[in-house]
């Protein structure tokens, strides 16, 4: 069994690390708020992040249904509703 101060350096450790990973992206974000790249991806990585889980999720059921094309289609309309609130709040 590990003496507790070691236990405790190790937990010390894991939470600077978990810290440090965690705060990074957002001192970064700080910097980079006004740029034109990152108001980019805040419209359009939502989208892709739902067009990644829709193609995953369906692509079993795509493929071992026959009238799994029916399913895509439904779940088309997701991307279009993420993109739509914010380009209405744009113009």
């Amino acid at each position: 069994m590990p003496s507790t101060s070691y236990l405790v350096a190790v937990l010390a450790i894991v939470f600077s690390i978990t810290f440090a990973l965690r705060a990074l992206p957002f001192a970064v974000l700080r910097t980079l708020r006004g740029s034109a790249i990152v108001r980019q991806l805040s419209v359009w990585m939502p989208v892709g992040i739902l067009a990644i889980l829709a193609v995953t999720a369906l692509r079993g059921t795509i493929t071992t249904d026959p009238h799994g094309a029916g399913y895509a289609l439904l779940a088309a309309p997701s991307p279009s509703a993420s993109i739509w609130p914010s380009a209405a709040a744009r113009s």
